[in-house]
């Protein structure tokens, strides 16, 4: 059976001026087409569904913080942080996590991230590596990065960045220890410093916090061959060798 199109139908689906698909009021008055109508209510709507300038009543979202009617990105108080975070007024004025997350596989970390000496890093770029790894207070790394070993060549310092410190100014120990830069690397944010200690309660058990001459901060030590050491106690082997000079010395 063939279908019939209706003329009025016919003619809207060919004609160049187009027409409403209406077959026509009674009494022969034009019908408005829905497009007339539509474009009637979004003049009466005013500016429904356009910009908005933030403000207390309609806040920006977490992790921004409103400016001149504009949201921007960081934060000016905890409001401005999601819940579980705080925000760093002293620092870098961004949201960080209020206790910093610690992980044992790369698994633990979102999908750009490594797991480096227990925290979840985000996985470096080409560009940095080759920075100092001899040289803590200049190791050529950005604020919030440090300069540690490349898993594939030990040789060649990388940067990874470390997590800001806790709200409390703490840090998780990790696998190899760490300390919240309080000051003590004057060019680094307050990030949490791996292998870096004031005392042992910022190294794993049975672990040493070894000061060397004129330092401000202690290295978190194993005792295994080769680390550092201030006394033979500091040692698996129970010699440490003294490095002249240093103040301290090396398991041997």
């Amino acid at each position: 059976m063939r279908r019939i199109i209706p003329m009025t139908l016919s003619v809207c689906l060919f004609s160049v001026l187009g027409c409403s698909a209406s077959l026509g009021s009674e009494g022969g008055e034009d019908e408005t087409s829905a497009d007339d109508e539509a474009g009637d209510d979004a003049s009466e709507g005013g500016d429904e569904g356009g910009y908005s300038p933030c403000s207390s009543s309609n806040p920006c979202p977490d992790g921004q913080f409103c400016f001149n009617g504009l949201c921007a990105i960081g934060c000016l108080s905890a409001g401005d942080c999601a819940e579980g975070q705080y925000c760093a007024t002293d620092t870098d004025m961004l949201c960080h996590d209020s206790e910093v997350p610690t992980c044992t596989s790369d698994s633990e970390c979102a999908s750009s991230q490594l797991c480096v000496n227990g925290y979840c890093s985000a996985a470096p770029e080409p560009e940095d590596a080759g920075c100092n790894l001899d040289d803590y207070l200049d190791d050529g790394c950005p604020s919030n990065a440090v300069c540690l070993e490349s898993e594939d060549d030990p040789e060649l310092g990388v940067c990874y960045e470390m997590p800001a410190c806790g709200a409390d100014g703490s840090c998780p120990v990790g696998s190899i220890g760490a300390v919240c830069n309080n000051g003590y690397l004057p060019e680094k944010d307050a990030i949490c410093l791996v292998n870096l200690c004031e005392s042992t309660s910022n190294c794993p058990s049975d672990w040493s916090c070894v000061y060397f001459d004129q330092a401000t901060v202690g290295v978190c030590s194993s005792g295994a061959f080769g680390t550092p050491c201030s006394t033979g106690e500091d040692c698996e082997s129970g010699v440490c060798s003294p490095l002249p000079g240093f103040g301290a010395g090396l398991c041997t």
